[in-house]
């Protein structure tokens, strides 16, 4: 599903995934009980299991800037997991399928709520649930982006929601963007 908004400045996406993704978790714990953990910076686990990816990018035309958030959601999805170990869907780990009508629509307006939140009050507003719903902290993880590589224990997030990465030798360093591969 995507969700396509009017925002004031390109600025708007650097955190608009994680908003998008306290939404969705938020959703599925109310419908279903789930508790899901973000996986920096993109992703929702639930018991180690990516069940959603989530992608925010920017369009400008004629002066008009538009965010566009696709949410990638597992509901009632098959997964073989001897294809695909770390991934799972919602059903699988509830054990039944769900309306995925009700679910969309819940989802849509909770993230556009908090897209507008995030826009107006900025993302302070969410980092204390991004903090608290780290998944993989205090693990260590190796982040890539463009061909580089940067291993360190996962200690947290910053106030901006760049991932601290804590060195063997305790320093911590504030990693702006990348992905986690292997967890």
């Amino acid at each position: 599903m995507t969700l396509a908004l009017a925002v004031p400045s390109a600025e708007a996406v650097r955190q608009s995934a994680m908003v998008t993704a306290h939404a969705v978790a938020g959703v599925v714990l109310n419908e279903t009980g789930l508790r899901m953990l973000v996986k920096w910076p993109n992703d929702l686990l639930v018991n180690r299991r990516k069940v959603c990816g989530i992608l925010a990018e920017t369009l400008v035309q004629c002066e008009a800037t538009t965010l566009l958030v696709g949410i990638g959601l597992n509901v009632n999805n098959i997964i073989l997991h001897d294809q695909l170990p770390r991934a799972s869907s919602l059903s699988a780990e509830l054990g039944h399928s769900l309306d995925t009508h009700r679910l969309r629509a819940t989802i849509l307006s909770m993230a556009e709520q908090n897209l507008r939140t995030l826009i107006l009050l900025g993302f302070d507003t969410f980092f204390p649930w991004m903090n608290a719903n780290l998944a993989l902290r205090g693990e260590v993880v190796t982040v890539e982006f463009n061909d580089e590589r940067e291993s360190g224990r996962v200690a947290g997030l910053s106030r901006t929601g760049a991932l601290l990465l804590e060195s063997p030798d305790g320093s911590i360093r504030q990693v702006g963007a990348g992905s986690i591969y292997d967890w």
